[in-house]
């Protein structure tokens, strides 16, 4: 698979819920790293951060879903920029949203060793979730 091929298909085995076959595409030393000033922000680490990182994101929004507008390739074919819209919906306020963001993904050993989203809006994602008035 190509590397786009590859952060597509993770994106499709997330959505259809087959946790079993995305977590085969995480490398031992996968980092998630979320912005810090997000409810769920902060870096994890490995299969289990993988796990954590997807509990803390779920306990703060519902009916989460991204969907990939495109993606783009560097010269390395190790790392993938990833455009996607996002929609929620908070737990804590009930409000939904909307907003956009870039993912930098890297591939090590053809799997996942890196995500980084960079969101359209932090404020945004902050009020709805009830951080911030």
């Amino acid at each position: 698979m190509s590397p786009q091929e590859i952060i597509f298909r993770f994106y499709e085995l997330v959505g259809q819920g087959d946790m079993a076959g995305a977590e085969a595409m995480i490398h031992p030393e996968f980092a998630g790293e979320e912005a810090v000033s997000l409810p769920y922000g902060g870096t994890y680490k490995g299969l289990e951060g993988w796990h954590r990182l997807l509990a803390s994101v779920g306990s703060v929004f519902t009916e989460f879903v991204p969907t990939v507008k495109y993606a783009l390739t560097d010269d390395t074919g190790t790392r993938v920029i990833v455009m996607v819209d996002l929609t929620g919906r908070s737990i804590k306020t009930g409000e939904r949203f909307e907003t956009s963001l870039l993912e930098l993904w890297e591939l090590r050993d053809g799997l996942i060793s890196l995500v980084r989203p960079y969101y359209w809006d932090t404020h945004l994602l902050r009020r709805v979730s009830g951080m911030e008035n």
